[in-house]
């Protein structure tokens, strides 16, 4: 009897024991499951992050239109300094950009200076609808003056693509987009625009822009870049135009 008791006792303690060791694996599998299904949503959630990097960087030209509208001419107070509008730049140029590869650009604005000069330096600008130096009209003077045909290719690109003068209640000043038809729009923040001299014929415009949409995969694209331009008023066809910030589509 007693054998058999010790039996039993040596039986329920060694089911005991066995039953703790596959509570312990059961407890150790299920927190590293939820380890690795941790490690995975973070994988996932950084690879849906909406913000991604994005740059351009483009070789481009301008050309200058003085202003003809009533309504386009006054002045505009900035860091308590007032200036008069000299009238609109708008340019094109190409080059690359993140998640669009080699692209081209369209882009316009208004520029403010001490006086309303156009061999005056502009102090900074303000947007200005990138699809309306297609209808700005051609001169027969010297550049940087607008020469015929300089935006033919911009409105027929507008038109076989549908460029907008506004997009999401902001003005569309700058358009960059590829031949696949993916298109991203910016608007350049007023306020931001600020242009210093770099020596010689040489100025830089730099600001802020936010992305205010687009077309094909960039159609409800949202983001903001910090834009750098570097022009030479002796030669209007030897300019630059950079980005970078975060964009989101």
């Amino acid at each position: 009897m007693k054998k058999l008791l010790a039996q039993s006792v040596t039986v329920i303690v060694l089911l005991l024991l066995f039953s703790g060791f596959l509570s312990s694996c059961k407890k150790e599998s299920i927190e590293t499951v939820q380890d690795e299904a941790g490690v995975l949503a973070n994988s996932l959630s950084a690879k849906k992050s909406p913000n991604k990097p994005f740059s351009f960087d483009l070789k481009t030209w301008y050309r200058f239109s003085p202003l003809t509208n009533p309504e386009d001419i006054g002045t505009i107070i900035v860091d308590g300094n007032t200036y008069v509008y000299t009238g609109h730049f708008p340019g094109g140029g190409e080059g690359k950009a993140t998640h669009l590869g080699q692209c081209y650009s369209y882009f316009n604005q208004k520029a403010f200076a001490v006086d309303n000069l156009p061999t005056t330096p502009p102090a900074g600008s303000i947007s200005a609808p990138a699809i309306d130096a297609a209808n700005y009209p051609d001169y027969f003077g010297p550049l940087p003056l607008i020469q015929p045909g300089d935006f033919t290719g911009l409105g027929q690109i507008s038109s076989a693509l549908g460029f907008p003068a506004m997009s999401n209640g902001q003005i569309v000043s700058s358009i960059l987009f590829d031949k696949k038809g993916n298109a991203v729009y910016f608007s350049y923040i007023d306020g931001t625009s600020t242009s210093q001299p770099l020596g010689g014929p040489l100025f830089k415009f730099n600001g802020k822009a936010a992305i205010v949409g687009g077309r094909g995969k960039f159609a409800n694209a949202t983001g903001e870049v910090d834009y750098e331009v570097i022009v030479s008023f002796i030669d209007p066809d030897n300019a630059s135009y950079t980005g970078k910030g975060t964009i989101s589509y």
